[in-house]
C-alpha cells in the first residue's frame, strides 16, 4: 500500500487530473460514441481508490518513484493514469497508475531528472 502523508493534496492532485480527463473523454465519446456510449468516467472517490489500491509508488512502466504529492506541474515524476486502452475513456477498468514520463513518452523510457528542476533522479 502507498503510504499517502497529504491526503487533502492527493485529492486536490487528482481533481486537477480529472478536469482534464473529461475534456478528454468527451472527445473519445465524440470520435468512439459505440464503444463508449455506455461507459462511466471515472470519478475521483474512484481514483482515490486506484491509488489507495496500489501495492508500491514504484511505477509499472520504468520502476521510479511516483510522487502522489508535493510535485510541480508537468513533474516527470508524479503519477499519472494511463489508459490501457487508448479509444476508451478513463474508466476504473481502463486505467493503470504510472509516472507521468511513461503515461506521455512511453512505458520504461529512460529519464535522469525532472526538466522542471523539482526532483532529481529517483529510483
Amino acid at each position: 500500500m502507498v503510504h499517502i502523508e497529504d491526503r487533502d493534496d492527493l485529492k486536490k492532485k487528482i481533481k486537477n487530473k480529472m478536469s482534464g480527463y473529461r475534456r478528454c473523454d468527451k472527445k473519445k465519446r465524440d470520435f468512439y460514441p459505440l464503444l463508449n456510449a455506455t461507459l462511466k468516467s471515472i470519478t475521483t472517490k474512484d481514483a482515490i481508490k486506484l491509488v489507495d489500491d496500489l501495492e508500491s509508488s514504484k511505477c509499472s512502466g520504468c520502476g521510479c518513484t511516483m510522487l502522489f504529492t508535493n510535485y510541480t506541474p508537468y513533474c516527470i515524476y508524479q503519477f499519472s493514469f494511463d489508459r490501457k486502452n487508448n479509444k476508451m475513456v478513463h474508466t476504473i477498468e481502463n486505467l493503470n497508475i504510472v509516472c507521468w514520463n511513461c503515461n506521455s513518452c512511453g512505458w520504461d523510457t529512460v529519464k535522469d531528472h525532472c526538466p522542471k528542476g523539482c526532483h532529481k533522479r529517483i529510483i
